[in-house]
């Protein structure tokens, strides 16, 4: 049995052949493509066969005309996983191509175009879809990927990144490839990129050159006791000249030395240059002067000692500020003399390093205050006293209390010396007999226990919790259960609470600038907001956005990211989408600030097409202008949308010339079709003629018709004999020409005609475009010019009108006796005529032909008698021949184009003097001409190569 084998378009975008057995039903087509494109197992499909859409039992058991198309389509939400924490949920079509998901992936989530690539086991995927037949992918691994290149002292670099990496991993990338010595600068045409930012936050275009800028200098941070300062360096400066630019600029004796430490190194070798130390831009380099001293400090009262580091050129007050001298009163002592704090060790002229000093703490007062949640004591101390002796001038009861101070639990036994209370410290304290509860503070969900006095009321917790966590003067708000705690009902015992922090935030009505302030929590979301601004407003709830900097914030965005920000209440836009010539189909609110760019693609999206436009008032809406542009004042308006149609100009006359239009139905068609085609077209659809001053939905043109295009035209025909010019006008140059031009010829004239066209013989049963004749061209015709004949025969004349191009020979034919023997002579020197000559040579003054029929017969003077007979003839017709060379007409193909050339030569005439003339005539050069498939000599004529009326030759 015979098998089906055809070709299948898919998708509009791949073409595949199949082949099954004598019979095939639709649905075994859509399966066979399912398999072998991979496509999920439950793909919708249209499968359409010899232009008509087919049902799933519909059999095909013969070779379809056309092509069949064949669509498929699976949508499925994916969640699609890159690096750098990228994932996103996108809901695609499984049955297009990896590439349009790629694309649709970049444009979602890309603000400049990069490569996006599908990764299928870790690799690019090299398949043309995405594999779904078995099971439908939940996540779709993809990597995008940016390209750059540098141009660096001969050097060029190409370099693939991902566009969310940070310039600063970029610029490792590229030193690994230059080392350079030292930090350097990556710029974007007039912008430097910043470390810290991403690549893609400079929207670089792709395949862009990055340049790299090396430094001349470099900026260090010198630390100098408690100071820093900043200073810049030439990167060639070497260290010593740096040193001494300090001792300068800081004042420092030359007697002193000055020490330089980087990392905990000392920088020793003063010929070393900056550059090749290896700083960092902003480096921390300590500077030690004078002379290092190990201090060993002695309490004077016992064996405690204390171990430090000091420079000659540092005060004695230094030791004032170490662990465990902060805060108190001491005496330092050398040699059994008192040290000045304000002088610096230079006071104890030693030459040794190791010096012991001997230091005495005085007895100390400080005032602390001790509170709790309720209540606060301010007390004077000793600081060597027990902690314990001042709780009990507040706790007459001698409740168990515990105490904190900077956090840590600490003994009520213990000294304020020992746990570095100083003075104006703040100890906590805790009556141990109370009530507990829980609480969370917000944003965290951590719970706290906390301790509270019998019979507290909400507002004491409140305000107890409040200063555990104030900041600034910040205010908070005690939650239960998602509501407010009321401030006079006492707290319960084992409840978690809440506490919330609030504040105020301003609000400012774009329509007139009035301001509302209200009170929200850090929990509160824009949600809550716009629903409180909706009530202060009296405005519906889907109407009211709240933007800051002209952009509108999201309803699950905390407020707290707008505190000390004001936000503007906008009320939307009602846009309500009606199909032209139909119903509303989406109504929905839009910011006034949107472009219409981001209102289309919204429709668009819901509608899952590509293309459509929209009007408004009659008027084409741009999408780059704003909302607000056009309506103004209004709070309500219609956009009126058309989808846009597609349709094929088919070429009438080759109809394999396909152009593809888009178009809307409510469009002219004149000024769609004259961005495809000149204006010298026109027009069918359905067999007629378009008018293109209207509209496509006028002329009821559909989504994907065909229309075909063709061009009228003009000829004009000369007729030579009148001068008479006519013009025809046809819609194609596939038409004869002898059917284009006969019916015009025909009104004027009813004999045979001839037409030529630059002196070139059309052959009439050809077209106008295998002849080569194109639009706009004069063609002439000639008529038959006809001559009278007159024939003396013996005693009889015979008078009849002849064709001008008609031979002797023709003539003899016509003769109703066709004697052989007799002839025709001329009957002006009554020598016989060859059967070749053309008889409008042989005319008299008069413009007559006249001709002698008569049989020859061999005499010494042969004399035409008009009457009698004449004796005695002897034959002698083959010596006798016309007074002027004989001539022939003859045929010359082109073999270039094939055309035909009619010429007229003389039997004697040599070739070559003959090619001559012909290439000066007909504007030739370096011709070849062959007769009978072999190269003629040029030295002959045309007699001695056997050239007859009519023979055929070939040129090149």
């Amino acid at each position: 049995m015979p098998s089906l084998q055809f070709e299948v378009i898919i998708n509009a975008c791949q073409k595949l052949s199949l082949t099954f057995g004598d019979q095939v039903s639709v649905e075994q087509i859509a399966n066979k493509i399912i398999e072998t494109q991979k496509f999920p197992r439950q793909s919708n499909y249209r499968i359409e066969i010899d232009q008509a859409i087919r049902e799933p039992s519909y059999i095909l058991n013969c070779q379809p005309i056309s092509i069949i198309k064949a669509n498929f389509n699976f949508m499925a939400t994916v969640i699609f996983v890159g690096q750098f924490n990228t994932s996103f949920e996108h809901r695609i079509d499984l049955c297009k191509q990896i590439q349009q998901i790629s694309n649709e992936i970049m444009n979602e989530i890309l603000p400049i175009e990069y490569s996006v690539y599908i990764l299928q086991n870790g690799q690019n995927a090299n398949n043309l879809y995405i594999n779904s037949y078995e099971q439908i992918p939940k996540l779709i691994e993809f990597e995008i990927q940016a390209n750059f290149y540098i141009n660096f002292q001969g050097i060029h670099y190409q370099q693939k990144i991902h566009p969310l990496a940070q310039i600063e991993q970029i610029k490792y990338q590229i030193n690994e490839v230059f080392c350079f010595d030292s930090e350097f600068q990556l710029w974007y045409r007039d912008t430097e990129l910043n470390d810290q930012s991403q690549y893609i936050t400079y929207l670089i275009p792709d395949h862009s050159e990055l340049k790299i800028k090396l430094p001349t200098r470099i900026k260090l941070l010198i630390k100098y006791k408690d100071t820093v300062h900043q200073f810049s360096c030439a990167l060639e400066e070497k260290l010593g000249s740096f040193k001494q630019r300090l001792k300068q600029v800081y004042h420092v004796s030359e007697k002193h030395p000055l020490q330089l430490m980087y990392k905990n190194n000392e920088l020793r070798n003063d010929q070393e240059s900056i550059q090749k130390l290896k700083f960092i831009e902003n480096a921390i380099i300590e500077m030690q002067v004078g002379i290092k001293y190990s201090l060993t400090l002695q309490n004077k009262e016992s064996q405690e000692k204390f171990q430090f580091q000091a420079r000659s050129t540092d005060l004695v007050s230094v030791l004032d500020k170490q662990h465990p001298f902060i805060n108190k009163q001491v005496i330092y002592e050398f040699n059994g003399h008192k040290l000045k704090k304000e002088e610096t060790f230079e006071q104890l002229q030693v030459d040794t390093e190791y010096i012991t000093i001997y230091f005495q703490i005085e007895k100390q007062k400080i005032n602390v205050q001790f509170q709790d949640d309720f209540a606060k004591h301010k007390i004077e101390v000793i600081t060597s006293d027990p902690i314990r002796n001042a709780l009990q001038k507040f706790n007459q009861g001698n409740d168990p209390i515990s105490i904190t101070y900077g956090g840590k639990n600490i003994s009520i036994d213990s000294t304020y010396e020992k746990e570095a209370i100083v003075n104006d410290s703040i100890i906590v304290y805790k009556i141990n007999n109370g009530i507990q509860i829980k609480y969370t503070v917000a944003p965290n969900c951590v719970e706290h226990t906390y301790l509270v006095p019998k019979d507290t009321k909400g507002s004491q917790l409140l305000k107890a919790l409040s200063q555990i966590y104030s900041n600034q003067g910040q205010k908070y708000k005690l939650m239960l259960n998602s509501q407010e705690f009321p401030a006079d009902q006492p707290v319960i015992k084992d409840q978690c609470y809440r506490l919330v922090r609030i504040f105020e935030m301003q609000f400012s009505y774009d329509k007139d600038e009035r301001t509302y302030i209200d009170l929200f929590s850090q929990e509160d979301k824009i949600f809550e907001a716009r629903k409180k601004m909706a009530q202060v407003f009296n405005l519906p709830f889907d109407s009211v956005f709240l933007l800051f900097k002209d952009c509108a914030l999201k309803d699950d965005t905390l407020i707290n990211q707008c505190k000390d920000k004001t936000l503007v209440v906008s009320q939307a836009i009602h846009i309500s989408f009606q199909k032209r010539n139909g119903s509303v189909a989406i109504q929905k609110y839009y910011l006034k600030q949107e472009k219409f760019k981001y209102i289309f693609k919204d429709f668009l999206k819901e509608y899952q097409i590509s293309q459509c436009r929209f009007e408004f008032n009659n008027q084409i809406v741009d999408e780059n202008n704003l909302l607000k542009d056009i309506c103004k004042d209004e709070q309500s308006i219609v956009l009126i949308y058309e989808f846009q149609y597609n349709l094929k100009l088919v070429n009438k006359e080759m109809q394999n010339e396909i152009i593809k239009v888009s178009f809307y139905p409510s469009e002219i068609i004149g000024s769609v079709f004259k961005r495809y085609l000149s204006e010298k077209f026109s027009y069918l659809y359905n067999g007629q003629l378009v008018d293109i001053q209207k509209q496509f939905e006028v002329l009821r043109i559909q989504n994907n018709s065909k229309v075909y295009y063709f061009q009228f035209h003009n000829f004009t025909l000369e007729i030579l004999k009148t001068n008479t010019k006519l013009q025809i006008q046809i819609d194609s140059l596939n038409y004869k020409i002898i059917d284009a031009i006969s019916p015009k010829m025909k009104e004027h004239t009813q004999d045979k005609f001839t037409a030529l066209y630059n002196n070139r013989e059309l052959d009439l049963q050809k077209t106008f475009l295998q002849e080569k004749v194109m639009s706009g061209a004069t063609i002439q015709c000639q008529l038959p010019t006809y001559l009278q004949v007159i024939i003396h025969d013996n005693e009889f004349d015979k008078s009849f009108n002849v064709h001008p191009n008609i031979c002797i020979g023709q003539i003899l034919a016509m003769m109703m006796d066709s004697n052989p023997n007799k002839k025709m002579l001329s009957y002006k020197d009554q020598k016989q005529l060859e059967n070749d000559i053309i008889v409008s040579k042989l005319q008299n003054n008069n413009g007559i032909i006249e001709l002698i029929y008569k049989e020859l017969i061999s005499t010494p003077d042969t004399i035409y008698q008009p009457s009698g007979s004449v004796s005695t003839f002897f034959n002698q017709t083959q010596d006798l021949k016309t007074t002027e060379s004989s001539q022939i007409n003859i045929v010359i193909i082109n073999i270039n184009n094939d055309d035909k050339i009619f010429e007229t030569v003389k039997l004697d005439q040599k070739i070559g003097d003959f090619l001559k003339e012909f290439e000066i005539k007909n504007e030739f050069s370096s011709i070849n001409i062959f007769y009978e498939g072999a190269v003629v000599d040029y030295d002959k004529t045309f007699e001695e190569i056997g050239a007859n009326p009519g023979s055929l030759f070939e040129i090149i």
